[in-house]
């Protein structure tokens, strides 16, 4: 009796290992099925974040090409109509939005502007020396001429000769930028290639810098967070405990954007994907688990039944013994008698 119990209890044991194994498959699966699908999705938000800020950016890179054709700018080679030039510039400013607009002299110095005052150094900003060299320069930073941060377009301005005289800068205010984009459902953000972060609608995240070990992000004033990531079906996810507008664990995407010299980058959360997977395991564990039910109870019963046929057996061969002993001693009564008459009458007749 003992042993059947054991042995049924080991095939319970061997099916619910089963049952586990098989939901772990089949969550791992339904979750790199939905992170692929995440993926797309988050790929999709990226380019088009991107596209964005590259199409808002590069508008100004229009208007300072535009602004370096006037003949104003020959008289400011020559040092005349900086009072007009600043007030065109002013005017141009105030009318598209930009951050400052300026005039750069062949030496770097800033000759007439928008708003910052004339004189300033601008010789050792590279977007600067690009332009001076007859193409268009660009660049960004936080500090001189203008603290802000600011993205610059340096077109070059020529001379009659077709030497270049000097450059016309448009600075661009990211946090204008920015301000159309702070709580939007996906965490987007643009490093450059310091691994800075430049642009992001997270302003917590401006300022942060890649970890020396070139995963995650870590604060500008020095404070340590927790941070780790692994792979997982060719994806690269985050762990992280950043503030509450941030996944705490967060598919990381990435997208080159060489014409501005930054890298987009999105963190996608990937808590749906991990509920949908596990709804998935749990149906499949719940189905296996109710036929697995429904199987042992009719096994059972079929046990039951095959018990209880088995015992009326025995009851039917005991009783029929019991029958054939009773039968058996009443014919040897019987026998005993039919000699016991002829026996009697024996003597009667003796």
């Amino acid at each position: 009796m003992k042993r059947p119990f054991l042995h049924r209890i080991a095939l319970i044991g061997v099916f619910l290992i089963a049952v586990a194994a098989l939901s772990a498959g089949v969550w791992r699966y339904g979750y790199l099925q939905a992170l692929d699908q995440l993926a797309r999705q988050g790929r999709a938000d990226l380019a088009l974040a991107s596209d964005r800020l590259v199409g808002q950016l590069q508008r100004y890179r229009e208007l300072a090409v535009l602004l370096a054709d006037p003949p104003v700018m020959q008289a400011l080679a020559r040092g005349e109509d900086q009072t007009m030039a600043s007030e065109l510039f002013l005017s141009v400013a105030d009318k598209t939005a930009a951050l400052d607009v300026m005039y750069v002299d062949a030496a770097g110095l800033v000759g007439a502007a928008a708003h910052i005052a004339p004189g300033a150094d601008l010789s050792g900003a590279s977007y600067i020396r690009r332009s001076q060299q007859g193409a268009l320069g660009w660049g960004h930073g936080i500090g001189s001429p203008l603290q802000a941060r600011a993205y610059y377009y340096a077109a070059p301005a020529f001379g009659a000769d077709g030497r270049v005289t000097g450059s016309v800068v448009v600075a661009v205010s990211i946090s204008s930028i920015e301000d159309a984009w702070r709580g939007g459902f996906r965490s987007v953000f643009f490093t450059d290639d310091a691994g800075a972060v430049f642009v992001t609608n997270r302003t917590d995240l401006v300022g942060w810098t890649r970890s020396p070990d070139g995963a995650g992000l870590q604060p500008d004033d020095g404070r340590v967070l927790a941070f780790d990531s692994y792979e997982t079906g060719g994806h690269e996810v985050w762990q992280v405990g950043w503030g509450p507008y941030l996944p705490e664990n967060a598919l990381h995407l990435t997208k080159q954007l060489p014409v501005i010299g930054l890298t987009g980058e999105v963190l996608l959360d990937v808590t749906p994907a991990r509920r949908l997977a596990a709804l998935q395991a749990a149906a499949l564990a719940a189905l296996c688990l109710a036929f697995g039910a429904l199987l042992f109870l009719a096994t059972e019963r079929r046990r039951t039944l095959a018990v209880a046929n088995m015992a009326l057996g025995e009851r039917v061969a005991r009783r029929t013994a019991a029958l054939s002993e009773t039968n058996a001693a009443l014919r040897a009564e019987a026998a005993e008698r039919e000699e016991a008459q002829t026996a009697l009458a024996r003597a009667q007749e003796d």
